[in-house]
């Protein structure tokens, strides 16, 4: 009985450190994608005069650029996105059981009304 709770513990202690070796490097990317979208944004209002860029957007946009580059901003986004993707995969799903029950031929032009859809 100790053997199986040993080797089941180990079991889940190796899965655990497998998951979070494979998980960190994909928040990072995202940390790292987030932080140039909002530095994008920040770049591109620096040309702006100050009447029209005024410091309260720019201290926002420090704060998003700070959010951007966190473990809970990562995570935020990601699951954005994964929701994002649900909801279009549902949409195409749902064209195509309704092509198939008017026995309508199922085409990319017909999957592509599921808007807004990332490209996959």
């Amino acid at each position: 009985m100790a053997s199986t709770t040993a080797v089941t513990g180990a079991s889940a202690a190796i899965d655990k450190n497998l998951f979070y070796d494979q998980t960190l490097p994909a928040l990072f990317a995202q940390m790292e994608g987030d932080r140039a979208n909002v530095l994008t944004i920040i770049d591109a209002a620096t040309v702006k005069l100050d009447s029209v860029f005024p410091l309260t957007e720019l201290l926002s946009l420090t704060e998003q650029y700070r959010t951007a580059g966190s473990i809970p901003g990562a995570v935020a986004s990601v699951t954005a996105a994964a929701g994002q993707a649900k909801g279009c995969n549902q949409t195409k799903l749902t064209l195509v059981r309704a092509a198939k029950l008017t026995q309508q031929r199922i085409t990319p032009q017909l999957l592509a009304t599921a808007t807004p859809c990332p490209p996959s």
